[in-house]
């Protein structure tokens, strides 16, 4: 089994536009260190966009993985907070998962990012794919 995780820092572009790009590059920076810290060193991660990372997290399953998203995504905040932005950042993460199943990478993926995107809708700073919880028998 393996879960992708999608973590988005929304409001980046506001720096971008204010021309606080010192403070940008801090954050982006500060982000990528917490989610490669927060994950196992056999998990992938990488840099999708500017204000967008991805992460495979192997042998796990969708409710750890919750849990470790949860984690991170506190983590990142607090940092943030403490950081001098001016410009409101929210980060929101969504997950997807194979559960038992053998499922295409590119699939989950789609799923992740569609995740996210219910994430920033609902307001919420995590959402997991309907399809994976299903898979892992949580939800409701």
């Amino acid at each position: 089994p393996f879960v992708v995780l999608t973590v988005c820092l929304e409001g980046l572009r506001r720096l971008d536009d204010a021309g606080d790009w010192r403070i940008r590059d801090q954050v982006v920076e500060m982000t990528g260190q917490a989610v490669r810290s927060a994950l196992r060193r056999d998990d992938l991660v990488g840099r999708f966009s500017d204000a967008l990372f991805v992460a495979v997290l192997r042998r796990l399953d969708v409710p750890l993985a919750e849990l470790i998203t949860q984690n991170l995504v506190k983590n990142v905040e607090q940092a943030i907070a403490q950081m001098d932005t001016r410009h409101l950042l929210t980060l929101r993460a969504g997950l997807s998962g194979s559960g038992l199943q053998a499922v295409p990478a590119d699939a989950l993926l789609r799923a992740a990012f569609a995740a996210l995107e219910v994430a920033r809708s609902e307001q919420r700073p995590l959402a997991t794919d309907p399809a994976s919880e299903a898979a892992a028998g949580v939800g409701s």
